[in-house]
């Protein structure tokens, strides 16, 4: 296995983004995972991975950085990993990975993310013009599709800290929902999106 670790990406105003890169050496031009950790949008890092067993099975994996939800909220978290995508698209072949053929996954938090990166290219709110932001495949492991719905009705500001910390709005607001719909990838699921498990 190659490894390549700490590879910047992005320059943040609260910090540097990494990636680090994996490539099976028994695989010619593999197909890539785009990893984003778990960790209730606040905790946990990149080197947190559940998807590296798959570099046997000739998969290389890329595992990145993104901004907390108490360092920025949504979209924050949306720019990094569109980034970090970005990258690894454009640097398949300065690392020895198929940069056309992309699934992104992850876990918990970092499974909704991954999901809402993978349902919503074209949402040019969160896009440059010139980029190609599409994947392949999504792999969701135990990740929340519908974020508002984790939200009991009746709750309060600050009963559910990481969620209104990413939607940077209380629970108990009025726009609660409608910021929580924003940031849900069933928003975004239109009959375009790559296949989903």
């Amino acid at each position: 296995m190659k490894e390549n670790r700490k590879i910047l990406f992005k320059k943040t105003e609260q910090r540097d983004l990494f990636m680090d890169i994996f490539v099976p050496e028994n695989t010619e031009k593999p197909p890539i995972i785009l990893w984003v950790h778990g960790g209730g949008w606040n905790e946990l890092n990149r080197t947190w991975s559940l998807v590296m067993p798959l570099l046997e099975h000739g998969y290389a994996v890329a595992s990145a950085d993104y901004r907390y939800c108490d360092e920025t909220p949504m979209p924050g978290q949306m720019l990094d990993l569109k980034d970090a995508l970005l990258f690894v698209r454009k640097h398949g072949d300065e690392y020895g990975y198929d940069g056309s053929r992309i699934c992104i996954s992850g876990d918990s938090a970092g499974a909704h993310l991954a999901c809402l990166v993978g349902v919503s290219a074209g949402n040019r709110e969160w896009e440059t013009t010139d980029g190609d932001y599409s994947v392949q495949a999504i792999i969701d492991i135990s990740g929340p599709i519908s974020v508002g719905t984790m939200v009991k009705a009746g709750a309060k500001a600050g009963d559910y800290p990481n969620i209104e910390q990413l939607l940077n709005t209380p629970a108990d607001s009025k726009g609660f929902y409608a910021a929580a719909a924003a940031a849900d990838p069933v928003t975004y699921i239109n009959g375009t999106e790559p296949p989903v498990l």
